[in-house]
């Protein structure tokens, strides 16, 4: 009775959507190889629409994917958040390449040093990777969920100028569209920057005529945000933020508290829709001040601030460690995470990464013993404003390339 009872419901489509519409993800992804009715049915654009926008939460990061870019070893740690999400993909994982590919033999793995790691954005991740010994280097985008993988042509340079990619982000966002984009920021030898968008939709590039003098977007860290990719550019006393609107194609510049300068910098990023900035408060006390970005007034205020001694106090693994070491170096913010109920400061302390709930101040070690150098604040300065580990969350998505 009970077989018969599951192969009529198996094989109802209507019933089948009123119970799919609740799995989470990664489920769904599995459930596509069931059969060729589950295919279509999950496959459709329209249960993918209704799916995403009945259930928010999976627009919620569920793990974060680690790496040191300046670091030797390309190793890319997979975390999952606790209280976010479930187990999360590697990006070690093997990929079937399209027949696009430069070269079909090659084998593209973050941990072998031809495959890095950029960007990610609701659910897709962007990468570069190198080949014919690092002689050329391309873009991809991968979604770590379905492992298909779709590569970006590059754009078309100019021989009388020189130019070259500086860096490239992912623009995503599916209730807006199942389309993605990639945002090229060009860089110009006389002109300075010049931003490059590529469509999936299209296939192509198209040139903004949106430029940046004295390149100003060199070295930045950005986002993408509700239709907009945001920057920031740190020197050595200032921090500058600027946000272009991919839709209209127009640059703006906005407005930094007071307190957010150059040598505080810490962090900046977007998570669940919400663009923070995290910077130092009280050096010699380690206070940090968390600033949300109010989308409407295009304003900075302080959302939350964290005391790092006695977060370490709360936490017995990183006690020793954290109090030993007090250089500034030892601590290092490496996202905020932004949950629907609450949200959390991730940081590496000495080679601990933890989690630490801005609102219940409860704080729980994600990984120990990360072996990695790390860098004097100076030499970061001086880079100018790469992080010392790099930080990309993990979003499950059914959406195809």
């Amino acid at each position: 009775m009970c077989s018969i009872s599951a192969e009529i419901i198996g094989g109802n489509g209507d019933l089948l959507g009123l119970i799919f519409i609740h799995l989470p993800v990664r489920s769904l992804a599995r459930f596509k190889s069931v059969s060729q009715q589950w295919l279509a049915l999950i496959a459709n654009s329209k249960f993918r629409l209704k799916h995403t926008l009945e259930n928010p939460s999976s627009r919620i990061p569920s793990g974060l994917f680690l790496y040191n870019p300046v670091f030797k070893d390309n190793t890319v740690h997979s975390i999952s958040l606790s209280g976010f999400g479930g187990k999360i993909p590697t990006c070690a994982d093997p990929i079937e390449l399209p027949d696009d590919v430069p070269i079909k033999s090659m084998k593209l793995s973050a941990d072998e040093n031809v495959m890095l790691m950029v960007h990610s954005c609701n659910g897709l991740n962007l990468f570069r990777f190198n080949t014919f010994n690092n002689q050329m280097k391309s873009y991809c985008v991968r979604n770590l969920v379905t492992n298909q993988l779709k590569f970006v042509p590059l754009p078309k340079f100019d021989g009388d100028n020189y130019e070259w990619i500086s860096s490239c982000y992912l623009a995503f966002d599916p209730l807006v569209s199942p389309h993605y984009k990639v945002i090229c920021v060009k860089g110009m030898n006389r002109i300075g920057s010049k931003i490059l968008i590529f469509s999936s939709e299209t296939g192509k590039w198209r040139d903004t005529n949106v430029t940046m003098d004295d390149h100003k977007l060199e070295y930045a860290i950005g986002d993408y945000c509700h239709g907009a990719i945001y920057w920031i550019k740190r020197g050595y006393l200032k921090l500058s933020c600027y946000r272009f609107d991919i839709e209209a194609e127009i640059m703006t510049e906005i407005s930094m508290p007071p307190t957010a300068d150059g040598p505080n910098f810490r962090h900046f990023g977007a998570s669940y829709g919400h663009l923070y900035l995290v910077c130092v408060r009280d050096q010699k006390e380690k206070v940090f001040n968390v600033f949300e970005l109010n989308k409407v007034t295009m304003k900075w205020s302080i959302k939350h601030w964290v005391h790092v001694n006695r977060l370490i106090s709360s936490c017995s693994q990183v006690l020793a460690k954290g109090r030993n070491n007090t250089s500034p170096s030892a601590f290092s913010i490496l996202t905020v995470v932004r949950g629907e109920e609450h949200s959390a400061l991730v940081m590496n302390i000495s080679g601990e990464v933890i989690s630490y709930n801005l609102r219940s101040k409860k704080v729980e070690v994600l990984l120990s013993e990360l072996n990695w150098e790390v860098q004097s604040r100076r030499r970061v300065q001086i880079a100018s404003l790469s992080p010392i580990i790099s930080a990309y969350p993990f979003i499950a998505t059914l959406y195809p390339l």
